[in-house]
């Protein structure tokens, strides 16, 4: 059987947490990789810049907007997941513990909430609709412990720092994805500042 790794995540901005998930899954054997982007479209850091900057560091990983009619919610991208790769196992890499978090978020994704949405949702069909069920064969859950950084710490962290001073750049950079060079830094940064 083929195996099928997806995470789910806003990125908003890509920060050293989400690169210890989205690492794990680039070294993890399977055929097709998919990150599913979710969040607003503008939420600071747009939809769009998001994506690019997915694409510019996993370039090899299929990245999906959760919006512009792909889908609006995690049931709703794993029943079109499965649409797309039905002879698949699916293998869900998300976040586990409770460090860094301040409230639980669906968009993200835990563990147990992946857990709950399969098991309330599989062999059923989306809404009501024939041609649209999710009936996975095997589901496992990859792990990943979660660290002190929340992306609501990075983005409460972000408005406390000015993109001109080098000194907070430097500071910024330490909690984004370590491929993010400062200029990048200073970039992202003043999404939360227009």
């Amino acid at each position: 059987m083929k195996r099928l790794s997806v995470a789910f995540g806003r990125f908003n901005p890509i920060t050293i947490e989400h690169e210890k998930l989205l690492e794990h899954m680039k070294y993890h054997g399977s055929e097709e990789k998919i990150v599913i982007l979710m969040g607003a479209k503008e939420a600071p850091i747009s939809l769009f810049d998001r994506l690019i900057y997915l694409k510019w560091l996993y370039p090899k990983f299929q990245v999906i907007p959760c919006s512009h009619g792909h889908f609006e919610s995690i049931p709703q991208a794993l029943y079109k997941l499965y649409s797309m790769y039905p002879e698949y196992d699916l293998f869900i890499h998300c976040g586990t513990g409770n460090a860094g978090i301040t409230k639980k978020s669906k968009q993200g994704g835990s563990v147990d909430e992946f857990k709950r949405i399969i098991t309330n949702n599989n062999g059923t069909k989306w809404k009501n609709t024939e041609d649209f069920r999710m009936n996975w064969k095997s589901v496992t859950y990859i792990e990943n412990e979660r660290g002190n950084i929340s992306g609501s710490f990075v983005r409460n962290l972000a408005k406390e720092l000015d993109h001109m001073e080098e000194e907070h750049v430097e500071i910024f950079r330490t909690v984004l994805h370590s491929r993010i060079s400062f200029h990048e830094a200073s970039n992202i940064l003043r999404f939360f500042h227009s």
